[in-house]
């Protein structure tokens, strides 16, 4: 019998003696055992550090301050028996469920929110695992508080209000919601009806969301913060719920299966910042290192993923080492110590694939030794958090961004390195699509058709981009307006340093972090650099506009982006047409001349080789490219 309909049924679990939801009392010897050994000797120390600091504190009013002071000392109080934890977590959760309420009406909202279900998930590691803390009668005051101020509003938001993220598996707030309160309700589970009702309403909502978030290898429509935040709220209660019922881990399996887990190392670059697509950012998980408590990649979930690869997962197991966590957890979480293998450390990070695409959320990375590019050709949400930002990248020269997103909020179209048509924003809800996706000899290519996300002006737009022997990368633009009008098309590259606009234009040069970028047009003839600029949280952001005249109804883009060292490194670029052929000439400051070749069929350009090399044969996209390392 399925897990969904043994919750449904309401059976009798395996126990009903606390702690039960992660381990029981004869897990905890072998547990230790595991905490001692050389894998988790060092952060285990850190948590009973945070756990101690915790201690010291007062209650706290942000809700997720709580959470990580709950989690921690009652983790802290369960694996090493000392009361002083466990005070503190008591104290915590009786505080919280004080409270009048962990919601509010927010007129788009009526029932449970992200507080609640925080709320809800702290406190019910407290009551599992420092049940014998508490009398009868403080159980019974935290029972009926954990269901009126959880339970039942989870319910009503389920079952009156349906509210909007109940059904929306692409939003983070679905797996959280329902993770964390339908976790409250696992830990009340034998004792009120209600909790019953609510674990088997949190049971199909965290399937159909892990179902649906985790894509085609691995990759996820909301940006990597949120999409972390969602899915580790969502696993909390899928493994509890597997281990009370002894059924149900297929949702792990499901995830691992697609390589869940890649897409988040893949992403972040060698600068230690993430590709912040889809609301997140620049700093959001930056950095190396245990002073940067949440640091990329999110270590805990990675941790669960490689615990259930048969045989284990080189890559996962460093990422679940190297990794972070939550900062309300200070760089230890309780559930990265419950989920880690008992496997050995990998230190040193593997080599990853120099080109990769992750086919369910539309990102590519391509990389070199010196040079890495992610690239964005997914889809515009329009059911959760979103930017209008197809077409987009960000460009890392050594440890140096030399192109960048703005971050959380810049929705506009304009504020993203893509093609503005018409100075439209891209529309919510489109998609982009893979054309060509593959290497060649001393060649990564990548044609994405974006023609979609800029339905009712743009009648072609099609981005091309060739990274070239490591060294730099050849952006090809196919577009064409539809309707009366000017055309108005451009390109943009937002700046994160100074830019400097030589020869007139002909060239323009982007400054970061002792690294620099020379783009350089090569088409339309008349193609012309010049700096334009945005005001976003009252911070000024710069970007490169590239465009020709606005009387041609469509036009073909050619631009090198080249990164050096040295400012004055600067390449010449030529592209000639001839027929349905299209050669661009690029011919480095030192070094030989690189020739690519495009042909134009269907109306279409499409890369045919580059230095002699044919990519004629590099595949649609379609096939997979992230393989387990």
């Amino acid at each position: 019998m399925s897990l969904h309909k043994d919750l449904l049924n309401a059976p009798a679990a395996r126990t009903s003696t606390h702690p039960y939801l992660y381990f029981d009392r004869d897990d905890l010897p072998a547990l230790r055992r595991k905490l001692a050994a050389p894998a988790c000797a060092a952060r285990w120390k850190r948590l009973l550090a945070n756990a101690r600091w915790f201690v010291r504190q007062k209650p706290f009013k942000a809700v997720r301050w709580s959470l990580g002071a709950c989690a921690t000392t009652a983790f802290a109080y369960a694996l090493t028996g000392e009361k002083t934890f466990g005070a503190r977590a008591k104290k915590e959760a009786l505080y919280l469920l004080a409270r009048d309420a962990w919601h509010s009406e927010r007129g788009w909202n009526h029932g449970a929110e992200l507080p609640t279900s925080e709320a809800a998930k702290a406190c019910a590691l407290v009551y599992d695992w420092c049940h014998d803390l508490f009398g009868a009668a403080e159980r019974e005051r935290c029972r009926e508080r954990l269901l009126a101020l959880s339970t039942r509003v989870y319910l009503r938001s389920v079952e009156v209000y349906k509210d909007w993220w109940v059904d929306n598996p692409v939003s983070n707030w679905c797996g959280v919601c329902h993770g964390g309160n339908g976790l409250a309700a696992l830990a009340l589970y034998h004792e009120a009806p209600e909790a019953r009702r609510a674990a088997a309403y949190a049971w199909r909502g965290v399937r159909r969301f892990l179902e649906r978030a985790v894509l085609e290898d691995g990759g996820g429509h909301e940006g990597v913060m949120y999409h972390n935040y969602g899915v580790r709220f969502g696993h909390v209660f899928a493994s509890a719920a597997a281990r009370l019922f002894g059924s149900g881990g297929e949702l792990l399996t499901q995830s691992v299966r697609k390589r869940a887990g890649y897409w988040q190392v893949y992403l972040k670059g060698p600068d230690e910042r993430y590709a912040n697509f889809n609301n997140m950012n620049r700093e959001t998980n930056a950095g190396a290192g245990l002073k940067h408590d949440e640091r990329g990649p999110a270590g805990t979930t990675l941790a669960l993923y490689e615990r259930a690869v048969p045989g284990g997962d080189r890559l996962l197991r460093w990422g679940a080492d190297a990794g972070g966590a939550p900062f309300y957890h200070k760089g230890a979480d309780p559930f990265w110590f419950l989920w880690r293998s008992e496997r050995p450390a990998v230190k040193k990070k593997p080599a990853l694939a120099p080109a990769v695409l992750f086919r369910g959320a539309g990102h590519a990375v391509l990389q070199s030794r010196d040079l890495w590019l992610a690239y964005n050709g997914g889809w515009i949400s329009n059911s959760s958090h979103n930017n209008r930002d197809l077409g987009s990248f960000v460009l890392v020269h050594g440890k140096a961004r030399l192109l960048h997103d703005p971050g959380y909020g810049a929705g506009e179209t304009g504020m993203h390195s893509t093609v503005l048509i018409a100075k439209r924003d891209q529309v919510l809800g489109s998609r982009a699509r893979c054309l060509r996706f593959g290497s060649g000899k001393n060649f990564h290519y990548l044609a994405s058709d974006l023609t979609a996300a800029y339905a009712g002006v743009g009648r072609r737009a099609i981005r091309h981009l060739v990274m070239v022997r490591g060294r730099y990368v050849v952006l090809l633009d196919d577009l064409a307006i539809q309707g009366p009008g000017r055309c108005d098309l451009e390109i943009r590259f937002q700046a994160p340093g100074p830019i400097r606009i030589e020869k007139g234009g002909a060239r323009a040069r982007i400054s970061a972090a002792g690294r620099h970028l020379q783009i350089v047009p090569a088409a339309p003839f008349d193609a012309v650099c010049t700096e334009g600029g945005f005001e976003f949280k009252g911070q000024a952001f710069r970007y490169v506009r590239v465009a020709g005249d606005v009387r041609r109804r469509a036009d073909t883009f050619v631009t090198v982006l080249y990164p050096s060292a040295k400012a004055g490194e600067v390449p010449s670029a030529e592209f000639k047409v001839q027929g349905a052929r299209g050669v661009l000439t690029v011919k480095p400051p030192k070094g030989r001349a690189d020739t690519l070749v495009f042909e134009r069929a269907r109306g279409k350009w499409m890369l045919a080789s580059v230095n002699g090399a044919s990519a004629k044969k590099i595949p649609d996209g379609s096939q997979q490219t992230v393989f387990r390392l």
